[in-house]
């Protein structure tokens, strides 16, 4: 067996043919189910009796089940990347196994999602679901540690789960009442299913601001900050069409918005650390982003042969033509986001992903994240991942990754960042994505799935 993280639970919906009265008749069910990402095979996971014996058969409905079916499988994947990561609490599991699941592999899960800046009413149904997954734990004689579950009624009478993670013990980090739906922290990513979200996202730029659909393409495969897009001229790409591009970013300010007072929102940042000379970023292309960059490159040339655009240098513009400022990109983009919420709102089985999305305030930046968490995904290092990033130190980087790190690698990191010439800043080494980048098949053709 190889790494464990190459190996993820997923909830799936299948159908099977049940036994009514000696006919058979076909009804859909939860499974749980556990893939390797390599080959793609999936097989049922016993697990799924927790769904079975406390939801299905009490006549939950099909959607409702999901719930805690994908806690239960965030847990599991939780618990998989600690042991890869050598977390000295999990270091037993792959030993032991499920009977080696203890309080405390509950409690630094809970607390993980506190770090992420979940709700307190989301972290609080991740607790609900899990006690409950331990009980059935419990109930099948499948824990080593010993464990009390009581059970009260609440204000209406109905019977419910004391939580077991709410103790001074374990020390399980919960969000603030104080900041219990407050929208002042920010969501930094699109989540774990970030790869759909990200091609539907895409999706409706396309269809309601196409004019900047390219752009956020860059953003959330590059990186790029919104002042380093709207910056961009046409000299400024590098492209092998359909086999890599590479953006490089310098001060345009000059050349495109001359027109403006105050330039601070066109400003590209990453040259308040890396000088005014050339940079470069280079870009996680599939076939999407060669999509969009084909629709938006043809009619840019159609509106410079019609004469519609000010300057034939630039790449993003507004509707009296002129290059598009760091304003008018924010306001399109917060457009979208409102349609997309709202379709994700209404639309069967998306309501987690609307709830991750809505519980905070978020922004054109979030791409940054997005892209941190594509380098993530990639199995990069934190090294390689700041050097991905165009950043000059790891701080930025270093809030994406949940692991312990020890003061040495810490050290080393820094160290060998201190080494790195600011021209090898914002490179991926070409094999690297060939090998790990798993976006690449990703299309603006799936859209919000029933």
């Amino acid at each position: 067996m190889g790494k464990l993280i190459n190996y993820k639970f997923k909830v799936k919906e299948t159908e099977v043919l049940e036994d009514y009265n000696g006919m058979l008749k076909p009804s859909r069910v939860i499974t749980i189910v556990i893939e390797d990402e390599n080959t793609g095979i999936e097989i049922p996971h016993p697990l799924t009796d927790f769904i079975k014996l406390y939801f299905e058969n009490n006549g939950v409905s099909l959607n409702t089940q999901k719930a805690p079916a994908r806690v239960m499988c965030n847990f599991l994947n939780f618990i998989y990347t600690q042991i890869d990561a050598g977390n000295s609490d999990f270091i037993n599991l792959p030993y032991e196994g499920i009977k080696g699941i203890k309080l405390i592999h509950g409690s630094k899960y809970l607390s993980c999602l506190t770090a992420k800046n979940l709700k307190r009413k989301t972290v609080k149904y991740h607790d609900f679901y899990l006690t409950k997954f331990y009980k059935f734990l419990k109930d099948q004689s499948l824990l080593k540690e010993s464990i009390e579950i009581k059970e009260l009624n609440n204000n209406y009478g109905r019977e419910i789960t004391e939580s077991i993670f709410n103790k001074a013990s374990l020390g399980t980090v919960y969000p603030s009442r104080r900041e219990s739906g407050s929208r002042n922290y920010k969501i930094k990513d699109f989540g774990e299913n970030r790869y759909l979200l990200v091609s539907e996202f895409l999706e409706e730029v396309k269809q309601i601001a196409p004019e900047i659909a390219f752009g956020v393409a860059l953003q959330f495969f590059g990186g790029l900050r919104r002042g380093e897009v709207v910056n961009l001229s046409r000299a400024d790409l590098k492209v092998k069409y359909r086999q890599s591009l590479h953006v490089h970013i310098r001060d345009n300010r000059e050349l495109l918005f001359s027109r403006l007072r105050d330039t601070s929102k066109e400003y590209a940042k990453r040259l308040n650390y890396l000088g005014l000379h050339l940079t470069q970023q280079v870009i996680l292309d599939n076939d999407f982003l060669w999509d969009l960059y084909d629709n938006h490159m043809k009619d840019l040339d159609i509106k410079i042969r019609d004469r519609r655009i000010k300057t034939s240098a630039l790449i993003f513009y507004d509707r009296d033509g002129y290059p598009m400022s760091g304003t008018v990109y924010e306001r399109r983009f917060n457009k979208v986001k409102k349609v997309f919420l709202n379709k994700l709102k209404n639309t069967k089985g998306r309501y987690e992903d609307y709830e991750h999305l809505s519980s905070g305030s978020w922004g054109t930046h979030i791409g940054r994240g997005i892209f941190t968490n594509f380098l993530i995904d990639m199995n990069l290092s934190l090294l390689q991942i700041a050097i991905a990033r165009g950043d000059r130190n790891i701080d930025s980087a270093l809030a994406y990754i949940d692991e312990k790190m020890t003061k040495k690698t810490l050290r080393y990191v820094i160290d060998e960042l201190h080494k790195t010439e600011d021209e090898q800043l914002g490179n991926i080494e070409r094999a690297i994505i060939n090998n790990r980048w798993k976006g690449e098949g990703m299309s603006g053709r799936s859209r919000y799935r029933y």
